[in-house]
């Protein structure tokens, strides 16, 4: 395992205190990855936290405040996928449109699957995509990450945050729909963006 691993940073929004607790102390505690977890207890306090910065998943209840509109945040937060906190089973017809959903008895196992799937999720974007629909700032790390370089070392390398260096990384893979180090750098060499 590196050293530096991804740190995500998640929000959890569900009204019941202990539930809520045993998400967040869940989440602490996956060994792939690095968890940032915060609690909210209000939309206003979701709504305010979501325009500071872009949050890597919204595990939220379905009933949270009431009737979760999750509709409505999808239109103002797109790159923030909604995981459903079921907790009971009669809710598992609530949890369409969600990304995927965990319920009160799934473990830590489940949650880190869930995860990695996320990051695994979408398909290799055709080798002929055209890579205009990329910036010259996602190109440029883009070329940093398929040289092997680590998110701290691109970061040192281009004077940015290790943020904005992952913000940029997400929205790379998100706009390629290529979610693997080799699938990216396949993209790079047939757009000629690197060469052999």
């Amino acid at each position: 395992m590196k050293a530096d691993k991804e740190t995500l940073h998640i929000l959890v929004a569900e009204d019941l205190p202990i539930l809520q607790g045993g998400i967040i102390s869940l989440l602490e505690h996956l060994t792939s990855v690095h968890v940032h977890a915060v609690a909210v207890q209000s939309l206003q306090t979701l709504y305010n936290l979501s325009a500071v910065r872009t949050f890597d998943f919204l595990f939220v209840s379905p009933h949270f405040n009431g009737v979760f509109d999750l509709a409505e945040f999808r239109k103002r937060y797109p790159q923030t996928p909604c995981i459903a906190i079921v907790n009971n089973l009669g809710m598992l017809s609530e949890v369409k449109g969600y990304y995927r959903y965990i319920t009160i008895y799934d473990d830590a196992d489940k949650v880190s699957r869930l995860i990695e799937q996320y990051q695994a999720d979408c398909t290799e974007a055709p080798l002929d995509s055209p890579p205009d629909q990329l910036s010259s700032r996602e190109k440029e790390i883009l070329i940093e990450l398929v040289k092997g370089l680590s998110n701290k070392e691109v970061s040192d390398r281009l004077c940015l945050s290790v943020y904005t260096v992952m913000t940029h990384r997400r929205n790379i893979c998100r706009k390629l729909k290529i979610h693997s180090l080799s699938g990216l750098t396949i993209y790079a060499l047939s757009n000629k963006l690197i060469d052999m």
